[in-house]
């Protein structure tokens, strides 16, 4: 979803002539006033134990507010934690909540690192070279 772009709802009217879509005839509905209202926020968790499980990273966050999931990402081969995850608040604000409340703490003995995530595919690329790059010759 794109901030500020018009979002289509099935039980709203659209305007033919122009595209926006109406709850009531002359009040368009903006996809980034319901941004915070309608999607999940997906917050990274970075500091994990790797004995965190995804259910004690689901209690810790409850603290803060609603939790629609909670992840602790493994490594695929070991099964074994990679130290970092991720957790979806219900509400924006619920995620600023859990970002201002547990940012820095103490969980299972780690500090943790509580800040939103970014979309997939846009993270640091710059150690992704593979090894050395030579001239031609």
């Amino acid at each position: 979803m794109v901030r500020g772009a018009y979002l289509w709802v099935p039980s709203l009217t659209p305007d033919h002539d122009s595209g926006t879509v109406f709850r009531v005839p002359g009040n368009a509905v903006n996809a980034g006033d319901l941004w915070g209202r309608v999607m999940a926020q997906k917050l990274f968790i970075g500091g994990l134990s790797f004995s965190t499980s995804n259910e004690r990273l689901r209690e810790v966050f409850a603290q803060a507010g609603v939790v629609e999931s909670a992840q602790v990402v493994t490594d695929r081969e070991t099964g074994r934690s990679r130290g970092f995850g991720f957790v979806e608040m219900a509400t924006a604000e619920d995620a600023e909540a859990a970002v201002k409340k547990l940012n820095g703490q103490e969980v299972d003995g780690r500090t943790l690192t509580v800040q939103p995530a970014k979309p997939a595919g846009l993270g640091d690329r710059s150690r992704s070279g593979g090894g050395q790059r030579r001239g031609r010759w």
